[in-house]
């Protein structure tokens, strides 16, 4: 018996422990202050009574204790505040560097009343408020601002009650609803995105497709031009061969040398400059043209030998090759 009083006494002394037990800004910055990770801290605030201050002020107090977004929206949800917000709010919470995320959060949450003329925004602007807020604050004016002095039927105290009537928002009636309402708005948002992205991925497969093809076409085409290209060079180095000078095939008893010192000791008689040229003409064949001329020259003159001091060939519609040649006997 003497244990079991005792048991009821521990007990009757952790009951008013147990019931002043309520989690408030000061209680989550202790907690992440902890390193307490932030899934424990949003469990807290899901099975604990709370009673936290999301005024302009206390979400400063939550900014200045480092609490995460996430956790700051936890917080909305388990305690919406009461408070009509205005213009100024949001112009201070915008000032503070608060996260749009937390602006965004505290706008859907909270009742609120702006001013949203003409003259008020061009202050939001000049205020530096972000136009995602300004854009939510003018399709949204007014939120449970005209229904934050609606009593519940059960608060109504009667005459010999001292109980004062509880204000509440309609909003703060429906939490569920409005929390309904941006699940089913996330998850069709999501479901345009994956089909804008099975979109782009499908035009992006069709127009791989189109290019691969394309590629292929054009590389077949280059082919059969190299080709014809080809046979159009070899018939006429035929031609050429067969219709050339009869010099070109007689003995030639010039002797072309490219190094000043083949013709040292002999006597330089003059100098001759020979072009060759022809459309699509081939290097080797045009150098030979404008070689047999030099040699035609240099008999003409009695040399013997001739040195090469320059050999330039030219690349245009008509190939050419240009030979300067040094005549020595």
């Amino acid at each position: 018996m003497k244990l079991l009083s005792k048991i009821i006494f521990l007990l009757l002394l952790s009951l008013p422990t147990l019931a002043q037990d309520i989690l408030d800004n000061q209680g989550i910055i202790s907690l992440l202050s902890s390193k307490m990770s932030q899934d424990i801290v949003i469990t807290k605030i899901s099975s604990s009574k709370c009673k936290f201050d999301l005024s302009v002020d206390g979400l400063l107090e939550l900014k200045n204790g480092r609490v995460p977004d996430k956790i700051v929206k936890a917080m909305f949800t388990a305690s919406p505040p009461t408070e009509i917000m205005n213009n100024e709010d949001v112009i201070k919470l915008s000032n503070s560097r608060i996260g749009n995320t937390v602006v965004k959060e505290k706008l859907m949450r909270t009742p609120h009343k702006f001013d949203v003329s003409s003259e008020a925004l061009v202050r939001l602007k000049q205020a530096k408020v972000p136009d995602a807020v300004i854009k939510d604050m003018i399709l949204s004016p007014y939120q449970g601002a005209n229904a934050v002095a609606t009593t519940r039927p059960n608060d109504v105290p009667n005459e010999n009650s001292s109980v004062a009537p509880t204000v509440v928002s309609q909003y703060n009636r429906n939490p569920n609803e409005r929390d309904a309402r941006n699940n089913n708005r996330d998850a069709e948002q999501d479901r345009k995105k994956e089909e804008r992205e099975l979109e782009r991925a499908e035009r992006d497969k069709e127009r791989d497709e189109k290019n691969r093809l394309r590629d292929a076409e054009r590389a077949k085409e280059k082919e059969e031009r190299n080709r014809e290209r080809e046979e159009r060079y070899r018939d006429r180095d035929n031609r050429s061969t067969s219709s050339r000078n009869p010099e070109r095939s007689r003995p030639v008893r010039i002797r072309v040398v490219n190094d000043l010192y083949d013709v040292r000791g002999l006597k330089k008689i003059g100098e001759s400059t020979s072009i060759a040229s022809k459309p699509d003409g081939r290097q080797y064949s045009l150098k030979n043209d404008a070689l047999d001329k030099l040699k035609k020259e240099a008999e003409e003159k009695g040399a013997t030998h001739i040195l090469i001091q320059s050999e330039v060939f030219t690349l245009t519609p008509v190939n050419a090759v240009k030979l300067v040649g040094v005549f020595y006997q």
